[in-house]
C-alpha cells in the first residue's frame, strides 16, 4: 500500500497487515511498522487474535476479523473478554454477508467461551485428529450442561 491512491480508499479506516516478517498499520496517511505485533507464531489464527487485541486496546471503536476457518471463530469466543472494544467476525458466502457480534454472543455463556479452545482441540481442529464419534455439536451441548466438563476442558494445557 505504498501508493497514496490505494491508501485513500481506506477513508478513515485502519488496516493491519501481517506477514512472516512484520506487521504494518496502514491508513490514509501512510503506513508504519508495528514492532509490538511482530510474532514468531506459525499459525495465522493466533496472530489475528494478537492483532485484534492490540487494535482493541487503541482508539478503535470496533474490531472486525474476516476469516474462513472455524478455528478463528473459536479463538474469538475464547478470548472475547480480553478485547477492550466490540469484536465482530465477518462470515460471508457468495449470496450473503453477516457480522457476528462476538462480545454479545451470550447464548454460549462465559463459562463455555473460556473452555472452547480445549473442546475444539478434543473434537478436531486443524492440527489435531478427532476421537471417533465425538462430534462438535453434541460435545458443545454436553459441555454447556456440565460444569465439571467445563472445568476439565478449561484445565487442558495447564501445567
Amino acid at each position: 500500500m505504498e501508493k497514496a491512491e490505494k491508501r485513500e480508499k481506506l477513508s478513515n479506516k485502519t488496516l493491519y497487515e501481517t506477514n512472516k516478517k512484520a506487521c504494518y498499520r496502514i491508513g490514509p496517511g501512510g503506513y508504519e511498522d508495528i514492532k509490538d505485533l511482530t510474532s514468531s507464531q506459525e499459525e495465522a489464527d493466533t496472530c489475528m487474535l494478537l492483532n485484534a487485541l492490540c487494535a482493541s486496546k487503541q482508539i478503535h471503536k470496533s474490531v472486525i476479523i474476516v476469516f474462513e476457518d472455524t478455528d478463528i471463530l473459536i479463538l474469538c469466543w475464547a478470548f472475547n473478554k480480553e478485547m477492550a472494544s466490540p469484536l465482530y467476525v465477518m462470515c460471508a458466502t457468495q449470496n450473503w454477508t453477516r457480522y457476528l457480534d462476538i462480545k454479545n454472543s451470550s447464548a454460549i455463556g462465559d463459562g463455555v467461551c473460556r473452555v472452547l479452545v480445549g473442546l475444539h482441540v478434543f473434537t478436531e481442529c486443524d492440527s489435531v485428529s478427532t476421537f471417533s464419534g465425538c462430534g462438535k455439536l453434541e460435545a458443545l451441548r454436553k459441555l454447556k450442561r456440565d460444569t465439571n466438563k467445563q472445568k476439565a476442558f478449561g484445565e487442558l494445557g495447564n501445567v
